[in-house]
């Protein structure tokens, strides 16, 4: 479940979440680093292929995470990205 602008996500753990989209970057490989409430930053591996982006996030613990521009630009040049933030609620898994 999302808000149609993606900007809050709601998503059970243990569940994978594919994030595609097109950006203006060469061919790569990257992180993705994404903050949890308690301020560790979870890391996801991002792939562009002739400008098309793709990534999996899977979060093994439930909590609140957080995407924005700090955590966007981490271990890259500066401004290399611009994104709304996004929060993500990462719910319990229950059976």
């Amino acid at each position: 479940m999302s808000s149609s602008d993606f900007t809050h996500i709601t998503c059970s753990e243990l569940t994978n979440i594919i994030v595609k989209g097109n950006v203006a970057v060469n061919d790569r490989t990257f992180s993705m680093p994404i903050r949890r409430d308690d301020g560790r930053l979870i890391l996801f591996p991002v792939t562009v292929v002739n400008g098309e982006f793709e990534a999996v996030l899977n979060f093994p613990t439930s909590g609140q995470y957080s995407y924005s521009d700090i955590e966007a630009n981490i271990d890259l040049p500066p401004n290399t990205f611009t994104v709304a933030p996004i929060k993500l609620d990462v719910l319990r898994q229950t059976i």
